[in-house]
């Protein structure tokens, strides 16, 4: 502190501490230290006092010892006095801001029906990086009411996500089997959309070449899925080849189907044999990869008008033509895989009516169009190069046409 500052401080003799009652500290100040606060303005710290000056100096000291003393003190009392103001002024701002939330207009004061909509457009419009079941959780940890209104709206728990990784072990597999449970009972009586995520089996190969994912981990979760297929809306499935895909029941709600085995190679695996396949009399829309036409013997396709096929099965798409009537829109693509030893089926052709025919493929395949006979009339193929892929789109807008595919493929 500059000299001038410290005498200035020592002539304010006391320090007002309330504007009310004028108390002050200290209540009485010695003249004493506002002269030696002159005195050590007129001479140096260094510089040595004068025998008479002594007695008058050190008492000075003392003085400005028991004031200093006495600073603290009030000090200290003063901050503890800030202190607890502080701590009521935190009790206050929680109790105004739950006050306001009760009597102020708030999202939580909403009927039940308008905060079960709002939480079904937030489950909707999630993050891409949120899981399914992270909206109705965090949703419920909100307040009881809103805990309440999660656990009894099914919509919030008809999306079932599922998502396997490589690093999932035994314990991970058994979580996700009792969340995906509770969904299935939580979503009743409301039809289920699910999307159920296999890992890629490239990812799966450690160091030494073996598989680092025990494949039947995920068996269990898509058994429980398979056994609620009554339920379904939306299924989109990316499988291994090993899974065994059994309808056990009728899809009276299903309206798109999605299912994608990672790899095209051949399984080993039948579904029981019935006199009649199961109905599906909303599915509009079917997506496949790799798949086997044994799965989807299982099933009526009769309603289906869109299909798209991407590293199919030749004997799949023969399959989904002869018995998909209303079939209009087809696209294929990727690489043909010729199942030669399922071709005795279709001893006649197959004839479908489309109005829409779209293949792109590898050019080592050889031409799409090499097993269809097709009518040169009304077919105008759009050829055109795309990176490595060979383009062909046929389009009829005002009438369907036939289009006759053989089985033989020479």
């Amino acid at each position: 502190m500059s000299l001038l500052t410290l005498d200035k401080h020592l002539q304010e003799t006391t320090v007002e501490l309330c504007d009310q009652c004028h108390l002050s500290y200290p209540s009485f100040s010695s003249p004493l230290l506002a002269e030696a606060g002159k005195y050590l303005v007129q001479h140096a710290d260094n510089e040595t006092p004068l025998d008479h000056e002594i007695p008058y100096l050190s008492e000075a000291l003392r003085g400005a010892r028991a004031e200093l003393e006495g600073c603290r003190l009030e000090l200290r009392k003063t901050r503890d006095v800030v202190h607890k103001l502080e701590e009521r002024q935190r009790c206050l701002q929680d109790m105004t801001e739950r006050l306001r939330g009760m009597v102020e207009f708030s999202i939580r004061r909403l009927p039940p029906e308008v905060l079960s909509r709002v939480f079904v457009i937030a489950q909707q419009e999630r993050d891409e990086s949120w899981s399914s079941c992270q909206v109705p959780l965090t949703l419920g940890q909100v307040c009881s009411q809103w805990r309440a209104i999660t656990h009894s709206d099914p919509r919030l728990w008809s999306y079932i996500q599922v998502n396997f990784r490589v690093d999932d072990d035994k314990l991970a597999a058994h979580k996700i089997l009792e969340w995906t449970k509770l969904c299935l009972k939580k979503s009743l009586p409301k039809p289920i959309q699910i999307d159920f995520t296999t890992p890629d089996p490239d990812d799966c190969e450690g160091e030494d070449g073996e598989c680092c994912y025990q494949g039947e981990l995920h068996w269990p979760v898509l058994a429980e899925f398979l056994s609620n297929c009554d339920k379904w809306e939306a299924a989109d499935l990316i499988l291994w080849p090993c899974d065994r895909i059994i309808f056990p029941h009728p899809m009276p709600m299903l309206e798109s189907l999605f299912i994608d085995v990672q790899t095209t190679a051949m399984t080993f695996w039948n579904p029981p044999t019935r006199t009649e396949s199961l109905s599906a009399p909303r599915l509009s829309y079917l997506r496949l990869g790799g798949l086997e036409c044994k799965v989807l013997k299982q099933v009526d396709l009769n309603t289906l008008t869109r299909l798209t096929m991407e590293d199919y099965h030749t004997d799949t798409l023969f399959h989904i033509l002869k018995h998909s009537s209303n079939l209009r829109e087809v696209e294929v693509m990727g690489e043909r895989n010729e199942l030669l030893h399922y071709q005795h089926e279709y001893g006649s052709p197959v004839t479908s009516q489309l109005q829409t025919l779209k293949t792109a493929f590898s050019y080592s395949m050889g031409d799409f169009f090499h097993p269809c006979l097709l009518p040169e009339h009304v077919f105008t193929p759009c050829h055109g190069v795309h990176g490595e892929r060979w383009i062909q789109t046929g389009k009829y807008p005002n009438s369907p046409i036939h289009l006759t595919f053989f089985t033989s493929l020479n």
